[in-house]
């Protein structure tokens, strides 16, 4: 389930945290994303992202869409005043949440990277 780009992704590391190359992965036919993932070293013991921050854009019928990190944490489209984003247009089960199909991967090369920032460090 991780995209071969993934697995050999190449990385900056500095002391204040590390950026990932920005590759584009496919996640279903008709999408794919583009990952520009960056850590920041907080409390020189762990990594955390910017929950406002988009990581993640994806194209999806010709549309491009970003997602946050607190929105792939969540796993829907999250706006603080509870109106519509235009990230609900993605598809999603009928709960709300994004669709698994695409979802899931998304999610496992994240994890992926994630993981391979913490072993960078230590962490």
């Amino acid at each position: 389930m991780i995209n071969e780009k993934v697995k050999n992704i190449e990385y900056k590391k500095t002391d204040n945290g590390i950026e990932f190359q920005t590759i584009e992965i496919e996640l279903r036919h008709d999408m794919t994303a583009r990952l520009q993932v960056w850590l920041e070293v907080c409390d020189s013991n762990r990594l955390i992202a910017s929950q406002e921050s988009a990581w993640v854009f994806i194209d999806y019928k010709g549309e491009e869409y970003d997602l946050t990190e607190y929105e792939i944490s969540e796993g829907y489209p999250y706006q603080e005043d509870y109106t519509e984003t235009s990230n609900s247009k993605l598809p999603r089960h009928k709960d709300g949440d994004y669709h698994s199909s695409w979802f899931k991967k998304l999610e496992a090369n994240l994890d992926y990277l994630t993981n391979k920032a913490n072993e960078a460090y230590g962490f």
